[in-house]
């Protein structure tokens, strides 16, 4: 039977690196896929489809995060930036999540996967739960209303949040 762990975690809980030690990343279970759902970072009052000063520093923190609670990251998952979203100064392109986890992908030589739109639930659903990401940990940094979607329809997981 095929396990699934779900984490989500909440920029505003990532502590920034001054001072921290690091504990050494779990084992990855190879019947388990673990998933890590992150809302973006901070956004300016205005929206503007951007991070504000204080959700930027938190993305530039979160590679030293994320690799020291979940070790070697297999993929990583944001919404198209192409995707007009309507905040409150206008219409803009939507980089939240991917400004987020940039610096991530940068440090880890990785390349972000935007193949879905951030309305496109079910289709990131599909693919998060195919059978070739049995064993993998995956990062998805969305937009924090569609990944509470994601969260409550993923069938037979375990939910923990971090």
């Amino acid at each position: 039977m095929r396990m699934l762990c779900v984490i989500s975690l909440v920029l505003a809980l990532v502590p920034c690196l001054s001072g921290q030690t690091q504990q050494p990343a779990k084992a990855v279970d190879a019947k388990v896929e673990t998933i890590v759902f992150i809302r973006h970072a901070e956004k300016p009052e205005a929206g503007l489809g951007q991070l504000n000063c204080r959700g930027l520093n938190r993305a530039l923190a979160l590679p030293a995060v994320l690799t020291s609670k979940f070790g070697k990251l297999d993929q990583i998952y944001a919404p198209d930036p192409a995707g007009k979203v309507h905040d409150a100064a206008g219409t803009f392109d939507y980089l939240r999540p991917l400004v987020t986890i940039e610096p991530t992908a940068i440090r880890l030589g990785m390349s972000v996967s935007c193949d879905y739109r951030y309305d496109q639930i079910k289709e990131l659903e599909t693919e998060l739960l195919s059978p070739e990401r049995v064993g993998q940990v995956i990062v998805v940094v969305w937009e924090h209303q569609f990944l509470n979607r994601v969260r409550e329809t993923t069938p037979s997981h375990e939910n923990l949040s971090a």
